[in-house]
């Protein structure tokens, strides 16, 4: 039974992956965030 074992892996690797960029979306709009928010007091002249 290794084709059991390859798609459960594989659903697991999936879901894995899935869990990862949720993860990775969330920290890149919190880090987007701090970011906005750190600049608004003291805005950049534009050149």
């Amino acid at each position: 039974m290794q084709t059991k074992n390859a798609t459960r892996a594989k659903s697991l690797f999936n879901a894995l992956l899935c869990l990862s960029f949720n993860d990775l979306r969330f920290t890149q709009t919190k880090i987007n965030s701090t970011l906005i928010h750190k600049q608004k007091p003291k805005r950049r002249k534009q050149k």
